[in-house]
C-alpha cells in the first residue's frame, strides 16, 4: 500500500485485480506468520486488557482516551465495562460497526473535507492557480486524475504518477488543515505536469509505519467484523462508490485481506451499551475526512443519554489538541466534576 491511511486504491483504469491477488497474499501471509494466535487480535481483546490495568492499578474505574479507532476501542471498553469506565473521551469518531463502518464511510468524509479545502485553495488561487471559486478547484482537481489516469506522469524518481495515487495523496492530506499548503502545492505541480522531487515527498510511495502497523490493523479489522468474500461484488460496488464519491475512486468500497481471511475472530465487539454512567464525551469536527460528522452522531444517538458531543466548525481529523472552545470543552469534561455536556465551537483561530 502507498497510502497513509492504507486504504486500497483501485488501479488508474478502475479495476480491483491487482487489489485482490495483494489481499488474498497478505490473508496467506497472516495465515502462515501468526497461527494460532490471529484469531484473538481483535478490538474485544483490547478493551478487556485495558480492564487487566484498571485491576492491577487497584483503581476503582479507568478514565480513558482514545482518536480514530481509539475512539471504537474506547466505545467497546465503556459498552463491556460501563461501571468501572471513567470519564471516556472519544476524539474523532468511528460510527457503531466499526473501523469496516468506518472505511466504507469515507468517501462521504472525503467530499465534506474537501470542500473546506476547496474553499481555502480559492481564496489563494493567485499561489496555487486550482481555480478561483471552490466548484473550479475540484474541476481543476478532477480533470488532472482523470488525465493522469489516461497518461500517468513520469516523476524524478523514476516511477509513475496516475490519477487514483494523487487522490490517495490528497486523502492523507485531507486530514490536518496544516497540510493544505502542501496539498495544494503537490495538486497545482500535477496540474501543470511537472512535480519537484520536493514535492514528490508528499506522495508518500511506500511509507513504511512502525511496529507492523498495517498487519495489527488487517487482524483487528477482519477479526472483527465479517466480510464479503466474492471479488465480483467488490468490483461493483468500487464502480457505485466511484460514481458517488469521485474524489475517493472507490477506494471505501475496494478488497480487504478480509475477503480471505482464513479465521473467524474470537469474540466481535458488541453494540454501544446505553445503560450506564453519563460518562462519554465525543469531539468532533464538522468536517472530517476519516469519520464523517454525520456518522459520529450515529455513535452518540447509539449511546442515548450516556454521551454528549462537542462539535467544532473546522476541516481535518482530530479534535482534542486544538485551541480555543473545543479545548476547553474536552479539559472541564476530563477535570471536572459533572457530566460530559454537548456544545458547539467555532473553529480556532
Amino acid at each position: 500500500r502507498t497510502a497513509a491511511a492504507g486504504i486500497p486504491y483501485p488501479a488508474a483504469d478502475g479495476t480491483i485485480d491487482a487489489n485482490a491477488a495483494w489481499a488474498k497474499r497478505v490473508a496467506g501471509a497472516c495465515a502462515r506468520h501468526a497461527g494460532r494466535t490471529l484469531p484473538f487480535f481483535n478490538t474485544v481483546s483490547i478493551a478487556r486488557d485495558i480492564n487487566r490495568i484498571r485491576i492491577a492499578l487497584g483503581l476503582r474505574t479507568l478514565s480513558y482516551t482514545g482518536t480514530s479507532y481509539g475512539t471504537y476501542v474506547g466505545q467497546v471498553y465503556a459498552s463491556l465495562f460501563p461501571a468501572t469506565s471513567g470519564r471516556v473521551l472519544l476524539d474523532s469518531t468511528v460510527p457503531p460497526g466499526g473501523v469496516k463502518a468506518a472505511i466504507q464511510n469515507k468517501g462521504r468524509g472525503a467530499e465534506d473535507a474537501f470542500g473546506g479545502f476547496a474553499r481555502w485553495a480559492a481564496d489563494r488561487d493567485s499561489t496555487y492557480h486550482l481555480g478561483g471559486s471552490p466548484p473550479d478547484v475540484r474541476r481543476t482537481v478532477l480533470s488532472t486524475v482523470r488525465e493522469l489516469n489516461a497518461t500517468p506522469l513520469p516523476l524524478m524518481t523514476g516511477k509513475s504518477l496516475t490519477g487514483n495515487q494523487l487522490l490517495e495523496a490528497e486523502e492523507a492530506l485531507l486530514e490536518q488543515r496544516d497540510d493544505f499548503p502542501g496539498l495544494a502545492e503537490l495538486l497545482g505541480a500535477a496540474h501543470a505536469g511537472s512535480v519537484p522531487a520536493d514535492v514528490t515527498s508528499k506522495l508518500q510511495f511506500g511509507s513504511v509505519f512502525p511496529d507492523n502497523f498495517f498487519s495489527a490493523q488487517d487482524a483487528i479489522v477482519c477479526n472483527d467484523t465479517r466480510w464479503p468474500k466474492e471479488v465480483a461484488g467488490y468490483r461493483r460496488a468500487v464502480a457505485r462508490s466511484a460514481s458517488r464519491f469521485p474524489l475517493t475512486a472507490g477506494s471505501p468500497a475496494n478488497i480487504w485481506p478480509c475477503a480471505f481471511w482464513p479465521v473467524t475472530g474470537s469474540e466481535h465487539p458488541p453494540k454501544p451499551v446505553p445503560r450506564g454512567p453519563h460518562n462519554i464525551l465525543m469531539a468532533q469536527n464538522t468536517a472530517d475526512p476519516s469519520t464523517p460528522l454525520s456518522e459520529a452522531r450515529r455513535t452518540l444517538r447509539a449511546f442515548g443519554d450516556r454521551a454528549a458531543m462537542v462539535t467544532v466548525e473546522a476541516t481535518g481529523h482530530g479534535v482534542a489538541m486544538s485551541k480555543g472552545c473545543a479545548a476547553d470543552a474536552v479539559a472541564d469534561f476530563l477535570l471536572g466534576e459533572g457530566p460530559a455536556r454537548s456544545r458547539h465551537c467555532p473553529a480556532a483561530r
